[in-house]
């Protein structure tokens, strides 16, 4: 159950991060605009 359980939850954040990071983006080139 942990060796399934531990890739899904780095996955999961890994997800969170990626839309962090493109949501951070596209804010900025708004701004700049």
């Amino acid at each position: 159950m942990t060796s399934f359980s531990t890739p899904v939850r780095v996955n999961s954040f890994a997800y969170r991060r990626l839309c962090f990071v493109m949501a951070y983006s596209s804010e900025r080139a708004s701004r700049k605009r």
